[in-house]
């Protein structure tokens, strides 16, 4: 049988929300949840229940599973904050859910008697009713000291996720990897809708064009993975057509440095799942490589 808990959530942004709605589905108490705008705390209490301050302290007093869901410069100030106000207990679990910051930041937790770590969805979320949606069914990254871990795994369950253990020292490479397939795509949009405005194609059509390609690469890569799901002119040796691409980037004034870098790992990717002749893949990055005019200056800022 499953323990009674009672859940404080310190920060009620989007994230937070999307705990507490997600945890109270699955019969968790909410007991308290602060935000620094009583207003943030009072939307979030109508969705989720349990009283709404403004004091984390007071909202860590009530809770003896605490989530920091603050922003990550936030969390050490935040923590300190509860500690010094005697807001933690030896019968608490005290978790943060970044993925780039190391458990230490809750030391003053520990130092209370508390068990930490924490626990990091591997999703993004835009707004709260987004993550309520998206939270289940995510991988969660979970740095854990041994009597945290049950804890953190039963949350884990109860959100709807799947673990992956990944140590302190491993965080930052473990963020990396996020930042790279979620925050580093949206990137490469912004510089696809840059090839396409320059042909005169507006944002909106751009997205109805690169949206079913995005998805389909997205099933591909989950289906395949990485070195199965490459296609396009780097795989099949197409050199002439990779020249052409970057001599159109330059006469555009585009930048051509992150299409020279991707491809140089993109023929890396071919030459790994055999697709593409050691000459081809050394034509290739000798073009992409060509120290020759990359950039006239583009939207992002001048040369």
């Amino acid at each position: 049988m499953r323990p009674k808990r009672h859940i404080a959530i310190v920060g009620a942004g989007k994230v937070g929300t999307a705990v507490g709605v997600l945890l109270s589905r699955a019969g968790y108490e909410i007991a308290a949840l602060s935000s620094l705008r009583q207003a943030h705390a009072d939307a979030a209490a109508a969705l989720i229940g349990g009283r709404a301050l403004l004091d984390p302290v007071e909202a860590a007093r009530l809770g003896d599973v605490i989530f920091i869901t603050t922003p990550d410069d936030a969390l050490a100030d935040v923590c300190v904050e509860i500690a010094d106000g005697g807001g933690f207990s030896p019968e608490d679990a005290v978790f943060h859910m970044s993925g780039a910051v190391a458990t230490d930041v809750l030391e003053p937790a520990r130092r209370a008697g508390a068990r930490v770590g924490s626990i990091h969805p591997m999703q993004s979320f835009a707004d709260a009713h987004g993550a309520i949606d998206q939270l289940p069914g995510s991988v969660f990254g979970v740095t854990a000291e041994p009597e945290a871990l049950p804890v953190a795994l039963e949350m884990i369950e109860a959100l709807g996720g799947t673990p992956a253990h990944v140590s302190d020292e491993q965080k930052a490479l473990y963020h990396a990897a996020a930042c790279i397939v979620s925050n580093y795509t949206v990137a490469l949009a912004d510089a696809a809708e840059e090839l396409y405005a320059a042909i005169g194609v507006d944002a909106h059509l751009a997205r109805r064009a690169y949206g079913p390609l995005l998805a389909g690469t997205q099933s591909n890569l989950v289906r395949r993975g990485p070195t199965n799901a490459l296609t396009g002119p780097i795989a099949r040796g197409d050199v002439s057509t990779v020249r052409r691409h970057l001599e159109a980037l330059i006469a555009a004034g585009i930048d051509t440095s992150l299409y020279r870098i991707l491809g140089a790992r993109t023929v890396a990717i071919a030459r790994r799942r055999d697709s593409l002749s050691q000459q081809k893949a050394d034509e290739l990055l000798a073009l992409l490589e060509n120290e020759g005019p990359r950039k006239h200056g583009h939207r992002g800022g001048g040369a």
